[in-house]
């Protein structure tokens, strides 16, 4: 009787340590959007407050910040690599001081390490998606490279060169369907390029004001600014005028089952000589 009692304890125990867990998962909200600190603000709690504080050093060309948000291990390399090259700072800082925004867009868990996804937004309208890693090193999560050379890892690096929108290209979409089975809602589209030019790769669809403000864009690409949007034409694809580019099937979930709403603007390269 009393090997049951403690049967039934430990399996109390340990749902409630799953959805306890579940919900601190469920709980975290992305993209964030990062903004720069002051060194006394700087945290190490979280792989996110980690990326904040290693951010705002690049920003502020602190170097002594910037090393004491690395791993031991990654500070000793770092000066290995730049022994008798420009100096440290300046090279570390080019990438974070050109970006325009920055965004913590995902966070998961591979071996021993966080990897979030970081986008960078530039002015000239291009898109740097980029793997960062932190590992607890003395209870801070500290930045780490011992992944830079990791296939799992590197899937999550994406570059996106400036787009820009092109008026002449408008989607036509179909009448928005219920799949009951998957309770999923989804709509086909289908563009042309009726701007009398060729454009280039990489085209993409960002999907803006989505309507009811829990809905989502299940296959989006990425976000732009906070706002989905669908990869249409790879990089360095060609869209010539008068064409249209693939069927693409947009997947929405819909919790609240309202009328879905939404704007949409299309991307594409235009090539130097028609810019």
């Amino acid at each position: 009787m009393r090997t049951w009692i403690k049967i039934e304890y430990l399996l109390m125990i340990s749902i409630f340590a799953i959805l306890f867990f579940t919900s601190i998962s469920a709980a975290q909200s992305f993209p964030i959007k990062v903004k720069v600190i002051d060194k006394d603000q700087a945290e190490y709690d979280t792989p996110e407050n980690a990326y904040i504080s290693s951010y705002s050093a690049d920003v502020k060309e602190d170097l002594d910040w910037k090393l004491e948000t690395m791993t031991v291990e990654a500070v000793d390399e770092l000066k290995s690599s730049f022994k008798g090259r420009e100096p440290v700072a300046e090279t570390m800082l080019k990438h974070e001081k050109a970006s325009r925004e920055t965004y913590i867009v995902n966070k998961v868990f591979y071996n021993d390490a966080y990897v979030l996804t970081v986008e960078h937004y530039y002015e000239d309208g291009s898109i740097q998606r980029t793997p960062v890693t932190f590992v607890l090193e003395n209870e801070k999560w500290k930045l780490t490279d011992k992944f830079s050379n990791d296939e799992n890892v590197n899937q999550y690096s994406v570059y996106h060169k400036r787009a820009s929108v092109v008026r002449q290209a408008v989607p036509t979409y179909s009448r928005i369907r219920f799949d009951s089975e998957t309770r999923r809602f989804s709509s086909d589209m289908v563009i042309f390029n009726q701007s009398g030019k060729e454009l280039r790769g990489p085209v993409w669809l960002k999907i803006k004001i989505l309507q009811p403000s829990d809905a989502t864009l299940e296959n989006a690409d990425g976000t732009h600014f906070n706002e989905p949007y669908l990869v249409l034409l790879d990089e360095d694809g060609i869209w010539p005028a008068g064409k249209s580019l693939p069927i693409k099937t947009l997947f929405f979930t819909n919790p609240a089952g309202q009328k879905i709403t939404f704007e949409d603007e299309v991307f594409a390269v235009v090539p130097e000589e028609d810019s």
